[in-house]
C-alpha cells in the first residue's frame, strides 16, 4: 500500500516555490573579475562594470506564483534589437531602437522597462536615432524617417514635433543653453535651433556654403564641451571637427587609417568635465579618448565576445548622475569619477557601462 500522505507533497512543494518566488528578486550576475583598460601592467583608468540587453537584466523584479508555474512572461524576454542613441537620467536611461522604432525607458533600480509613453498617435516614432534630455526633463528625439525632432515631456508624454525648413534628415542632437544643435545628414550641415520653438537660428558646415577644408562630409553625431564649442563626428571625412557656438570652424583632428588616433567609421562622441573627448569607431569597435588638445590618451572596448568588448558600437554618453549606484561594481582600492555608457548595435551586450577610475583616496570633484 502507498503512503496516504504522498499526495500532499506536491502542493506543499508548489507553495514553497511560490512563497520563495514572491520574496526573491532576480539580480544580474556580476562579471567574473575586473576588466581594465589599459590592461596590465599599465595603470588601469577604465573598468568595464556591467551591461544591459533585455528586461531581465535591467534590475530586480519580484516573481509571483504565475512566473513559477508557467515561466517568465513574454515581457521578460523583451530586448533591445538595434540600439543607437542613448540619454541618461538618475536611475534610468532612454535608448533609441532603430529597428523597433521606439525609445525604450529602462530603470535599473526598479526594473522598469517599456517604450516611451508618448510613442503613439502624433508622437509615434519611426526610426529614432539620437536623444538628449534637458534640465527641464524634456526629451528631444531625432527621427530620421519622420524627418523631425520629436519632443516628449517630463512624464514622457508627446509634446510636439519640430520640422521647420527644408526636408530634414536629423541625426545628432545636443543642447547648449536655450539652443538645440542638430546635424542634418541630408544637407551635410549643422543647425542651431531655438529649443522651445524649433525655429532655425543659423546653419553652417554644408559643402555649398563652406570652404573645402571646413565643409562637413557626413556629420552624424554631436557633443558640446565646457566652452560651448560644438564637436562633430564627421563620418564622411573620417575626422572630428571643432566649431565655435556661432559656427566658426576652429579645426579638426583625425584621418582615415588603421592606427591609434585614426578613424575608419567614427560615430558617437561625448565629452566629460575635463573636456576629454570620447569617440566611438564602429569599425574598430572601440572608444578612443583624447585630451582637450586632441592628443590620444587611450582606447577601450574592442572586438570580441568577452566582457568589456563591443560589437558595432554607435553612441557614447558620459554620466555623473549615477556614480553612486555603480560604485558597487568597482574593484577595491578604486573609485569612480564618472560612468561611460556605450551602445552596441549587435552582439550580446547592447548597453555597456564603464567606469572612469580614480584612487579611492581622492576626494570627489565638486559638482
Amino acid at each position: 500500500m502507498g503512503d496516504s500522505r504522498q499526495p500532499l507533497l506536491l502542493p506543499l512543494t508548489v507553495w514553497a516555490l511560490i512563497v520563495c518566488g514572491m520574496a526573491c528578486t532576480r539580480l544580474p550576475a556580476p562579471p567574473p573579475g575586473p576588466v581594465f583598460f589599459p590592461p596590465s601592467p599599465d595603470p588601469p583608468r577604465i573598468q568595464y562594470l556591467r551591461s544591459f540587453s533585455s528586461r531581465s537584466e535591467i534590475g530586480p523584479r519580484k516573481y509571483g506564483w504565475v512566473d513559477i508555474l508557467v515561466g517568465p512572461s513574454e515581457k521578460d524576454r523583451e530586448t533591445f534589437l538595434k540600439p543607437y542613441g542613448l540619454a541618461v537620467a538618475t536611475g534610468k536611461f532612454y535608448v533609441c531602437d532603430t529597428i523597433l522604432g521606439t525609445v525604450w525607458v529602462a530603470n535599473f533600480q526598479t526594473g522598469e522597462f517599456h517604450p516611451i509613453a508618448g510613442d503613439r498617435g502624433q508622437g509615434k516614432l519611426k526610426k529614432p536615432i539620437n536623444i538628449v534630455v534637458d534640465q527641464d526633463d524634456l526629451k528631444y528625439v531625432t527621427d530620421i524617417e519622420r524627418g523631425q525632432i520629436v519632443v516628449f515631456g517630463p512624464k514622457d508624454e508627446y509634446v510636439t514635433a519640430m520640422a521647420e525648413g527644408p526636408p530634414l534628415r536629423p541625426c545628432g542632437v545636443a543642447i547648449s543653453g536655450d539652443h538645440l544643435i542638430v546635424s542634418d545628414v541630408g544637407d551635410h550641415e549643422i543647425q542651431i535651433r531655438d529649443k522651445h520653438t524649433g525655429k532655425i537660428i543659423r546653419r553652417f558646415g554644408s559643402p555649398q556654403s563652406s570652404p573645402v577644408e571646413e565643409a562637413l562630409g557626413l556629420p552624424v553625431n554631436l557633443a558640446v564641451d565646457s566652452h560651448g564649442n560644438i564637436l562633430v563626428s564627421d563620418a564622411g571625412r573620417f575626422r572630428v571637427c571643432v566649431l565655435s557656438p556661432e559656427g566658426t570652424f576652429l579645426g579638426s583632428f583625425g584621418r582615415i587609417g588603421k592606427q591609434a588616433g585614426e578613424f575608419a567609421r567614427p560615430k558617437g562622441i561625448a565629452t566629460d568635465r575635463e573636456n576629454r573627448i570620447y569617440l566611438v569607431d564602429s569599425a574598430f569597435e572601440n572608444v578612443q579618448m583624447f585630451d582637450e588638445a586632441h592628443r590620444l590618451l587611450m582606447w577601450f572596448g574592442g572586438h570580441g565576445s568577452e566582457e568589456g568588448a563591443l560589437s558595432l558600437p554607435a553612441q557614447v554618453v558620459v554620466d555623473y548622475s549615477n556614480v553612486d549606484y555603480f560604485r558597487k561594481y568597482v574593484a577595491p582600492g578604486r573609485d569612480l569619477e564618472h560612468v561611460i555608457w556605450v551602445t552596441s548595435q549587435a552582439g550580446p551586450r547592447s548597453i555597456s557601462c564603464y567606469g572612469f577610475l580614480r584612487p579611492s583616496s581622492e576626494k570627489e570633484a565638486p559638482k
